[in-house]
Parts: C-alpha cells; structure tokens; sequence
C-alpha cells in the first residue's frame, strides 16, 4: 500500500440561487477539491461517508483494479494483501470501515473489509459459497453483499459478527446504494429478456420500482434512511429518453432537468437523508451538465469543476458533499469533492 500525493485546487465558484424575496437564503457555493491518482488508465469514485473520506477504484495498464482513499490530503492506494487479479472496493461507513472484494489467482471473489485506523484487513466469506462480494456498509457496521451458491444460485445477504442472513431479494439482483440504516437500492437484471428493473429493501420487504409498460428499464442507484429511492427510468416520460426519477411510499415521481441542460434526458443517482439529491443530465448537443436537486424547493443547482471537461458524479453525503471524476486539460481523468458552503 502506497501513499499518493493529493493535488488539491479549491476553487469556488458562485452558484447563485435566484431569490424569490429579500428574505431568501443566502446563495450556496462549492469549493473543489481535484486530486489525481498517478498511473492510472481511469478511475471511479464509489462513496464519501459524513467525514468527508471519499473511496474509489482505479484501473491500471493492464485493466486490473485497485482501491484508493481519500483522507485528509492524501490518496491512499489500496489492495487486499491476498489479492491476485485485483482489489474493488464498493463502500464505506461512517466509521470509515471499508468493504469490497479482491480477485485471486482464479479470478474467484472474495469479501473484505479493511479499517484504516489500523491497517486491518478481514476476510468476509459466505459459508459453502464459491464467491463472496460485500457490496455495502452502513453506519451501524452490518454489511451487504451478493454469494454464489454451490448450484450456483444468486445469494443476497447481510452479515454483521458471526451471522449471515439471507434477504429475500432475487432475480439476480445487483446492490449499487445503502443507507445509514440499511435500507437498500439495486437492480435486477433476470428474467431475460424483460426489462430491468429497479428495487428497495426496507424494514424486511422488497418492493420492485415500476418499469414504464412497454418501454425500457428502471434503474435504482442510492436511497435514504427514510426509504426513498433515486434512479433512472427510460420511457417514464418521453420514449427511449432517460428520466431521473424519485420514488417514495411507493410513488413514482420524474425528474427532468429542463431544456436546454436537459433537453436528451437527466440522471439522478445519489439522495442524502435531507432529501437532497445528485445527478446529471444531456442538453442538445449531449453534452453532460451536472446538478444538485432539492425536490422541497424544485431547484437544481449545477456543478462545473473549473477547468474541468466530461465531469461525471456518482454520490452525496449527509454534509451534501458530492464526489465524481471529470478530465482535465490534459485529458487525464482526475476525481473531485465539491464541498457547499453559504456566503
């Protein structure tokens, strides 16, 4: 594991709400903090818990995956001693405990967990199974993950201690978002050939996100500790067109960046437990325009890094840090932290 130097350009830009009266808050601004990780081909960003630690992978010349961190000035690169083929890490709590999973010689997945504070890494094996993922963290330490069973049959479980227990969610689904209190977003990608669709996990029961009839998929990325959910749907208001989507009590409810940013559909992909949310979308000419959404007040305010070109965001956190990657002027893709702040 090797510490890399972290290359930090706060730059503030003024994002300025329009005021409906004298007494309207002061305007939100963000400050950027960029950082690269040397050597690498490309990176993502996967989480930031509420101490503002961000997590990542990154993909070196031969495509093999490393984690990195993001703390307090540095990036730290991160690999599971026992790996062979490469090390992903899927998420972080408040705590800062990390999980994922790590590839061995024959290419067979097995969980971790990894805290900084002592450089621990743990082991996270489903019993029987012949591959282990833990695909997420909350806050009260009881991780999630997918199995594969010896008939090779899809299992979903959380585990915390000694005990592992299976969740009733099938159809191969895939774990992308979890909240402080468990609560979970993902997709299903079987029956073939029918649409995805997206679904949640809350207090023991799964709910399946209503897919437009007749038109594409639904897609579920993050949910809060309320339960509401925040996805993409394709269909939901105009044919073959993305549409972000807010879904809570069992509600559908679109999300359209107006034209001209949003003119060839919007994403929503992250939600924090105030509500608010995170997402891009596509003007015109397809260009991406990134946002932050406050469905209470309906406005979007967008996200630019100065200097930056492609930006793509991928979370929030409950201090409404948001975290993404974008390419800089050299055309090698940097990650960011865009931190709010009133004047």
């Amino acid at each position: 594991m090797t510490n890399i130097p972290l290359r930090l350009t706060l730059l503030a830009t003024a994002l300025t709400l329009s005021c409906a009266s004298a007494n309207a808050a002061k305007p939100i601004t963000y400050s950027y903090t960029t950082f690269i990780v040397p050597n690498a081909l490309n990176i993502t960003m996967v989480g930031i818990n509420a101490a503002g630690v961000a997590v990542g992978n990154w993909y070196d010349q031969n495509y093999v995956t490393h984690g990195f961190i993001v703390q307090n000035g540095v990036v730290t690169s991160l690999d599971d001693p026992n790996q062979v083929n490469g090390t992903q890490i899927n998420g972080i709590s408040k705590g800062g405990k990390i999980v994922g999973y790590y590839l061995d010689a024959s290419y067979s997945e097995h969980g971790f967990t990894y805290v900084p504070a002592t450089g621990t890494f743990t082991d996270v094996e489903y019993p029987d199974a012949t591959g282990t993922s833990i695909s997420a963290i909350d806050n009260r330490g009881v991780m999630f993950g997918v199995a594969a069973g010896t008939d090779n049959a899809q299992i979903v479980f959380s585990h915390k201690g000694k005990a592992f227990n299976m969740l009733p969610i099938g159809n191969s689904p895939v774990i992308l978002g979890v909240s402080d209190n468990g609560n979970l977003a993902g997709t299903n990608f079987l029956p073939y050939p029918t649409p995805f669709t997206g679904f949640i996990y809350s207090n023991g029961v799964t709910t399946t996100i209503p897919t437009p009839a007749g038109t594409g998929n639904t897609e579920a990325y993050a949910i809060n500790s309320s339960g509401t959910a925040v996805g993409t749907a394709y269909g939901l208001t105009t044919a073959n067109q993305p549409s972000g989507f807010i879904f809570a009590h069992g509600v559908l409810t679109p999300v359209n960046v107006p034209a001209p940013d949003g003119a060839n559909g919007t994403q929503l992909v992250g939600i924090n437990d105030a509500g608010t949310c995170v997402g891009s979308s596509s003007d015109a000419s397809y260009a991406t325009h990134n946002f932050v959404y406050s469905p209470a007040s309906g406005v979007y305010i967008p996200l630019a890094v100065p200097g930056g070109s492609y930006a793509t965001v991928s979370g929030i956190n409950s201090a409404a840090q948001v975290i993404g990657t974008y390419y800089d002027a050299n055309f090698n893709q940097d990650g960011f932290i865009a931190t709010p702040s009133r004047r």
